[in-house]
């Protein structure tokens, strides 16, 4: 009766008065002052209670989820542990409390395991986002690359759905550099080594790698460090000079059409400049100008020319009225002036 008369005033006296009554007996009471303390913003008072509760009655699952959740708000991380390894004794399929007990492995710098309480989390929830973001980094630290691209890839479909995308994470720039550096390098350690059990694993890594890039690649607002990586990420394999310009040019288009002024911000316009130089290096090679036959190879040349001289035209007007001439700018005219000698030259 005290219970009830608690549940209808909220009066914690009356859970208070019913445990005392029960001779410290009564573990729904303290389960009530638990999460009356809780809701009061008390976590330490809730935290006493909580525990007092499930010493006297242990099977109390929802009791346990919430003494993990106090239990990491005041940083008692084996308690947490403890608590919400309870929760999936006795409900296997609670998803979230393999998602927290996830949470407090990778807080304790314990990456193996966090990855393993993920994994179960995402058999019985795979609709959360936040999950997969630690099972990205959690990936990450274990080199498991092969994963991290899944999560990444489930990732780019959750900011895609208008439900979620608003908050959903964006995937970083250091994460993709670092799933491409660690996939490609396990390719060319395969076959230096020769060993085909590794090589076949590793070429299916680098078909994924390139499914991922593209897929980011076509997302709304692609950003021109993707275009970057595609380089890097092309050249590493050995992909043709025409694969890389294609990128090059993403690159640059994402660049001059993507950001209104980047002419007279110095660090795009030394980007573009960079790429500018890239892209003419790569049109000059006499191998291409061998394979491509010398008329084509001019007119290449010439248009590669012409978008040279746009930029530094663009620069230069952004520039006019403080009479001087980025740095970065005299050295992609001295490389015209070079690709134009190319190709007056027999």
């Amino acid at each position: 009766m005290l219970g009830a008369l608690g549940d209808l005033t909220k009066d914690p006296a009356y859970f208070q008065k019913a445990w005392d009554l029960s001779d410290r007996k009564y573990a729904s009471a303290k389960a009530a002052l638990g999460r009356y303390a809780f809701d009061k913003g008390d976590l330490q008072g809730a935290f006493d209670h909580l525990n007092e509760c499930v010493a006297v009655k242990p099977l109390m699952s929802r009791v346990w989820f919430l003494l993990g959740s106090v239990s990491m708000r005041i940083d008692d991380w084996p308690r947490a542990l403890q608590a919400f390894s309870e929760v999936v004794q006795q409900e296997p399929e609670e998803a979230d409390a393999w998602a927290n007990i996830a949470a407090v492995h990778l807080h304790l710098k314990n990456p193996s395991s966090a990855f393993a309480a993920l994994n179960q989390s995402l058999r019985y929830m795979r609709n959360n986002w936040r999950v997969w973001l630690n099972k990205l980094y959690c990936c990450m630290d274990l080199s498991r690359f092969d994963e991290a691209m899944q999560a990444c890839s489930e990732l780019i479909d959750f900011k895609q759905k208008t439900a979620v995308g608003k908050d959903c994470y964006e995937i970083e720039e250091k994460v993709v550099r670092a799933i491409m550096h660690g996939v490609v390098s396990e390719l060319h350690v395969a076959q230096e080594l020769n060993d085909k059990n590794r090589v076949d694993p590793a070429v299916r890594s680098v078909d994924r790698l390139q499914k991922l890039l593209t897929k980011i690649s076509a997302t709304t607002k692609t950003e021109c460090w993707v275009y970057e990586i595609l380089v890097v990420f092309k050249e590493m394999i050995g992909e043709g000079d025409d694969a890389v310009i294609e990128c090059l040019m993403k690159c640059h288009r994402s660049l001059t059409m993507g950001y209104n002024g980047w002419e007279k911000d110095a660090t795009k316009f030394d980007k573009v400049v960079e790429i500018c130089i890239k892209v003419g290096s790569l049109h000059s090679k006499l191998e291409r100008k061998m394979s491509l036959g010398e008329k084509v190879w001019k007119q290449n040349m010439s248009k590669c020319i012409f978008m040279l001289v746009g930029v530094c035209n663009k620069v230069k007007q952004a520039f006019e009225f403080e009479g001087v001439v980025p740095e970065s700018i005299e050295k992609l005219e001295q490389f015209v002036v070079l690709l134009r000698e190319q190709i007056a030259s027999k």
